[in-house]
């Protein structure tokens, strides 16, 4: 069953593709402020699949929403704030990998904090693959600082997010290297931007047969999951 997003999560990636110039070509801090709220609008309204047109440029753009009122404009900034206090931002070391998509960071407070990576999902440690999965994560992040966006936990009590170390997104970098899967049940949680990145690096490791995908028959964990009882 693909998960919904929550308004916080709509919101917060109708933004950074917005202020990233990937609806209409223009940076956020480029465009007076009722044209930044007119595009999220848009952006928001048509949940993140919005409809583009290109622009004689090659840009492409986000039709203006007709009904945008100040009010309306009020709400949604005022919506837009509440969506960014919603994610927790957490910085700190990486102390501890246990498996191939979930780690443990110490925050600056000296708190462990379980971190499962958002969007993609790593072979399970029985499963074939799964230990070199392991090993793949702990190269990425295991001792080095890192920043993590989680804009939800999940019912295990984990928090869901996105880890960068040095920059680099490391659930791409995952994907990258052929060792785990892009976690498509869960994909409409990330921006249109980051889901075509994370979809574009699983095929490519496919077709370099990158790690897990030098088996023909490699199976998707949520699948192997079925008849065991684990977290995912």
């Amino acid at each position: 069953m693909v998960a919904s997003r929550s308004i916080p999560q709509t919101l917060g990636n109708a933004v950074r593709d917005v202020f990233d110039g990937k609806v209409d070509g223009h940076r956020g801090f480029a465009m007076d402020p009722f044209r930044f709220l007119n595009l999220l609008s848009c952006t928001v309204n048509a949940g993140q699949d919005h409809p583009m047109q290109s622009a004689a440029n090659g840009n492409p753009r986000c039709r203006p929403h007709p009904s945008l009122r100040p009010a309306r404009a009020a709400a949604l900034f005022l919506a837009f704030v509440c969506a960014s206090a919603h994610a927790d931002r957490i910085a700190g070391r990486v102390v501890g990998i246990q498996d191939g998509d979930t780690l443990t960071l110490l925050d600056a407070n000296r708190r462990e904090q379980r971190i499962r990576l958002a969007a993609i999902d790593a072979p399970e440690a029985r499963q074939r693959y799964g230990q070199a999965a392991r090993r793949a994560l702990s190269a990425e992040a295991f001792g080095k600082e890192a920043s993590a966006n989680c804009p939800k936990t999940d019912k295990y009590g984990r928090k869901v997010c996105v880890v960068t170390v040095g920059g680099r997104d490391v659930g791409l970098a995952l994907l990258e290297a052929g060792a785990a899967w892009h976690f498509k049940a869960f994909s409409q949680e990330q921006s249109s931007s980051d889901r075509a990145r994370y979809a574009r690096a699983e095929e490519e490791a496919r077709r370099r047969r990158a790690g897990l995908w030098e088996d023909p028959e490699a199976v998707p964990p949520w699948e192997w999951r079925r008849g065991v009882r684990v977290p995912d």
